[in-house]
């Protein structure tokens, strides 16, 4: 027998067969999760895009590799988030920044503590 919550975690599946299978919907399946290593396996299988979609993640500004995008993380309130693309590896990698950041720019220079531009984001 089938593990109902792990198959609505773990699963990828289409939001119509989640609602037809009376499974939550992807977005609260990863709000509700608070292990941060689930919630990596649940973005592993279904695409950070797709959590992006189902969180209802909006770009406020980009610039180069860099995206500032805005996500409600479960907090009831939209958060701007830094969008980084590891060069190494080119896993994606977000950090919550201030949330007056309304630039890529401002963002990198909130999180770095300086206004000059870096070559290589470590």
């Amino acid at each position: 027998m089938l593990d109902r919550e792990l198959v609505a975690k773990f699963q990828k599946m289409s939001p119509e067969f989640r609602k037809e299978m009376g499974l939550p919907s992807l977005k609260d399946v990863f709000l509700a999760e608070k292990n941060a290593e689930n919630r990596m396996k649940i973005v592993k299988v279904n695409g950070i895009d797709a959590i992006y979609e189902a969180v209802g993640a909006k770009t406020i500004d980009k610039d180069g590799s860099y995206e500032l995008i805005s996500l409600d993380l479960g907090e009831k309130s939209f958060r701007p988030y830094l969008k980084m693309i590891n060069p190494s590896t080119g896993s994606i990698h977000i950090e919550g920044v201030h949330p007056d950041c309304k630039t890529v720019k401002a963002a990198l220079e909130w999180r770095n503590e300086t206004d000059k531009t870096p070559d290589v984001i470590s």
